[in-house]
């Protein structure tokens, strides 16, 4: 999405890189003229282009302006319908919509397949990783998505070190990994934040191995649960939604409150 972003002339000065294919080469100078990703300013502005389009087509595609900026985080959509036809037409607004802005929308997924027909074969999701069961599913911000059974799964891998030898920079490392947008893993993460919070209060070194009995705690860390708000309408019907939550740990230093 960022390299569809033009820069502003007096603007591409700060973007300047030194470059050359080998050692022997001379040293090149070149000017990013697009928006460069890891840049402060670049999540942003590509976000207010986005923006910009609903504002440019406030009587245009009704359905994709209700969705654009509540279901996109950057250059990622997670939307959908309860009915087919509605999420065929809202695809065909999106796809316009952000077109008309130089954004073509691809890689496409559905778990319905009238859906994804109406897709052609390029523009689908194709990297789609196998499960231990079988199924694929598609990875979009951390999480991962089962169009066939429509379940979320959220994998937490391991660094590279062995399981005996855990540190605190390992638990760390791990803990910073996760990627928790919906606030899906707040119970599981919140103990992982305690089991840290421990290690600095026994103040190990970082490079130090954890004793057995934490290291047993550390790897048992792997069950969470969610809860589920569900209300039943006037009409008897039943409507399941997701509380979703945040976690935070407790200092480790009593503050009182002023």
């Amino acid at each position: 999405m960022y390299c569809q972003v033009s820069l502003h002339p007096d603007d591409r000065n700060f973007q300047r890189i030194l470059w050359r294919e080998s050692p022997s080469e001379p040293v090149q100078e070149y000017r990013l003229c697009t928006l460069t990703y890891g840049t402060t300013p670049a999540a942003f502005l590509a976000t207010r282009c986005l923006q910009q389009l609903a504002l440019e087509n406030q009587n245009r595609f009704l359905m994709a302006l209700q969705a654009l900026m509540p279901s996109f985080y950057v250059d990622d959509f997670l939307g959908g319908s309860a009915m087919e036809a509605e999420a065929q037409e809202l695809q065909i607004q999106l796809t316009q919509l952000l077109a008309s802005g130089g954004f073509p929308l691809r890689k496409w997924c559905s778990n319905s397949h009238k859906v994804m027909e109406e897709n052609h074969v390029l523009d689908r999701e194709t990297s789609l990783p196998c499960h231990l069961t079988g199924e694929q599913a598609i990875k979009t911000l951390w999480i991962l998505w089962y169009p066939g059974s429509d379940t979320f799964q959220c994998h937490v891998r391991q660094k590279s070190h062995r399981l005996s030898k855990v540190t605190k920079r390992n638990v760390l490392s791990t803990i910073a990994s996760i990627y928790d947008l919906l606030g899906l893993l707040g119970p599981a993460v919140i103990r992982c934040k305690l089991l840290l919070q421990h290690l600095c209060q026994v103040s190990l070194d970082w490079d130090e191995i954890l004793p057995s009995n934490l290291t047993d705690e550390w790897n048992a860390l792997a069950y969470g649960a969610c809860v589920y708000v569900r209300c039943v309408l006037p009409n008897n019907s039943v409507l399941v939604s997701l509380a979703a939550d945040k976690s935070r740990v407790a200092p480790v230093k009593q503050q009182s409150l002023p």
